[in-house]
């Protein structure tokens, strides 16, 4: 707290205790007080300064209740504590530097950025990013993309660990357009003629821990029967 604060905080509660103080000395009628109220009452100058440390009062109370009503919460902000002090960053600076991220690559536009900060003394964030991927194709491959380069931004940015990050590709479907309509096809037509020709193909779910699987051809499977009948 700086000096400026801490004398306003101090002129707030003394202007309290005396002014609040006074009416209800007159509102309840003490009657230990009541002769010195009595005494103050009769200066000319009693009333002004009463209205004074009423104002001081009523100012201070607007201020409190601005600052418990527009004051961010502790979920909001990133929150990082060391010994020698804290780091606090805000939910909406964390998704400046989403935005940036996603700006950079021509073509691409944010419609939405979701942050969740997990756990406020061991933080963790959460990102959620809505994006409209314009005239790009691809997708799969550029939201993998997407998500590794906002992993490293946030976590150079803040210095906390990103958790999870989650792209959400919406818009138009610019990216369908008759030059790739046709080269989808051309794709297609080479695949199934690879197909066609006398291959066995096996259609396996590929993880990161399996091997992926291999093609076994129609010719090699006979020769492995003859081999079998001889």
């Amino acid at each position: 707290m700086g000096k400026f604060k801490r004398l306003c905080l101090i002129v707030f509660i003394i202007a309290a205790i005396i002014g609040v103080g006074m009416l209800a000395v007159q509102w309840f009628s003490f009657d230990a007080l009541m002769p010195t109220y009595s005494f103050f009452a009769t200066m000319p100058w009693f009333f002004v300064v009463e209205a004074i440390l009423l104002i001081i009062v009523a100012i201070g109370v607007i201020y409190l209740l601005g600052k418990a009503l527009f004051t961010p919460g502790i979920g909001r902000n990133l929150t990082i504590v060391r010994d020698q002090g804290s780091v606090s960053i805000t939910r909406e600076a964390l998704a400046s530097t989403v935005t940036h991220v996603v700006d950079a690559h021509p073509g691409l536009s944010v419609e939405r950025v979701r942050i969740h900060i997990l756990k406020p003394r061991n933080p963790r964030i959460n990102v959620e990013v809505r994006v409209d991927p314009g005239s790009h194709s691809q997708l799969a491959h550029l939201g993998e993309t997407l998500q590794q380069e906002i992993t490293a931004a946030l976590e150079a940015f803040s210095g906390a660990p990103v958790n999870h990050v989650k792209v959400v590709f919406s818009g138009n479907a610019e990216a369908i357009t008759p030059a790739f309509t046709h080269e989808a096809l051309e794709h297609l037509e080479q695949y199934t003629s690879t197909t066609n020709s006398g291959e066995k193909v096996a259609v396996v779910n590929i993880d990161s821990n399996s091997k992926p699987a291999k093609r076994v051809s129609q010719e090699s499977e006979d020769a492995h029967k003859e081999g079998e009948e001889q």
